[in-house]
């Protein structure tokens, strides 16, 4: 690697000129403002959660091959879930790193990685009546093209094993044979990465009520199992009010790089 280096600084002396300049145009272009939320529980199944400080999700003990989680914010103990209250235009999912993962996640199958089915949002008000939230599009800045689901998971009772990994759009899309994996390469799979869905209507929040965040993951293996479990690991939901966001093709580490002062 030190070899490597020495010969890309010789022969681009001014390589120091060059990276500057490609931080300051890349860093113009920034991310939308997001707020974090600190989400609870809604339905209790196997998997155990772990809510951190920085409003991040940890999964902890029995690893499912399948289930559907869900998570809520109540709207009533916050003030507002965006700046000056605008509706919601959008809601990222992070998928992050943690040191008790495999291979430090984000993801708990044996490779770090996970698959999400399907998302969906809700609104529940008072009154315990759900009303559906329909999402147009979505974004990552992780996935691969469309494939049969990897061995490792795969049904072996069924003579036709159907299901599928791909990119984001497969979680939008009403089908729990189809599902957007982070497993794309030995190295991208264990980086933090994240999923923006972008709602057809922007959403004027209550004040009361439940916002409902539903995670249906499907692609795992038959036993309930570290070897057949394919769920997510550590996680955080945030909602912004931005006009058309998208994932940041950035990985986050770049991002911060690129976002610090010229003079640090």
């Amino acid at each position: 690697m030190a070899a490597i280096e020495k010969e890309l600084k010789d022969t681009y002396p001014d390589w120091r000129l060059a990276l500057a300049e490609w931080a300051r145009q890349t860093g113009a272009s920034t991310a939308p403002p997001w707020t974090v939320l600190h989400t609870q529980q809604r339905n209790l199944k196997g998997q155990k959660f772990e809510f951190l400080e920085d409003g991040s999700i940890v999964s902890r003990g029995y690893g499912p091959p399948r289930e559907q989680n869900d998570f809520f914010v109540d709207l009533g103990s916050i003030d507002s879930l965006t700046p000056n209250g605008s509706p919601v235009s959008a809601v990222r999912l992070e998928l992050l790193n943690h040191p008790e993962l495999p291979r430090g996640g984000p993801g708990r199958s044996a490779y770090g990685a996970s698959s999400l089915s399907e998302f969906k949002l809700a609104y529940v008000d008072p009154n315990g009546k759900e009303q559906s939230l329909p999402i147009a599009s979505a974004t990552a800045n992780l996935g691969v093209d469309r494939e049969p689901i990897d061995e490792q998971f795969a049904d072996r009772r069924s003579k036709a094993e159907e299901r599928t990994e791909g990119p984001i759009e497969d979680t939008i899309d009403g089908d729990l044979k189809a599902a957007w994996t982070t497993d794309t390469d030995a190295w991208r799979r264990n980086q933090p990465c994240e999923a923006v869905f972008v709602l057809k209507t922007p959403w004027a929040v209550p004040r009361s009520g439940r916002l409902i965040f539903k995670l249906n993951q499907s692609h795992g293996g038959k036993y309930g199992d570290q070897r057949h479990t394919n769920v997510a690991g550590r996680f955080r939901f945030s909602v912004t009010a931005a006009d058309g966001p998208t994932a940041d093709p950035l990985p986050a580490a770049v991002r911060a790089f690129v976002s610090r002062d010229p003079e640090d």
